[in-house]
């Protein structure tokens, strides 16, 4: 049997070979190496197994595009946890009821999404790890 496919281990692959070659840069002028994405990326997935996160655990992401959002997709997916994304643009209602039927086991989002998540806190009984 072989073992599972995971996208963060290419990154771990291009920062050995390409290290100090920039891996993103944003608009602002903010930029990584692959070395620092790599790093960066690992001490974030150690963090969240150690606050309790746990593999194959589903948690939504809402978190604006950006080095952040590659630095904890890249996180969540070393840490083997499940990306719950959801396209924003559907409308409140239905990106709630989409949340709802997926039950994830938290969220991992910028502060407004977590007012909503504790507004609608019934519609997520699951959402723990947040």
């Amino acid at each position: 049997m072989s073992k599972p496919l995971n996208v963060a281990n290419r990154l771990t692959k291009i920062a050995e070979l390409y290290p100090n070659s920039i891996a993103v840069a944003e608009s602002n002028g903010r930029q990584m190496t692959f070395a620092e994405l790599e790093a960066d990326t690992n001490r974030i997935a150690a963090a969240l197994l150690e606050q309790g996160a746990e593999p194959g655990m589903k948690l939504a992401l809402f978190v604006h595009y950006g080095i952040d959002f590659l630095l904890l997709v890249f996180a969540l997916c070393k840490a083997g946890i499940v990306i719950v994304l959801i396209d924003p643009g559907m409308g409140i209602k239905r990106m709630l009821n989409c949340l709802a039927e997926v039950e994830p086991d938290g969220f991992v989002a910028v502060p407004v999404v977590h007012f909503v998540r504790w507004f609608y806190s019934k519609k997520f009984p699951k959402a723990k790890f947040n």
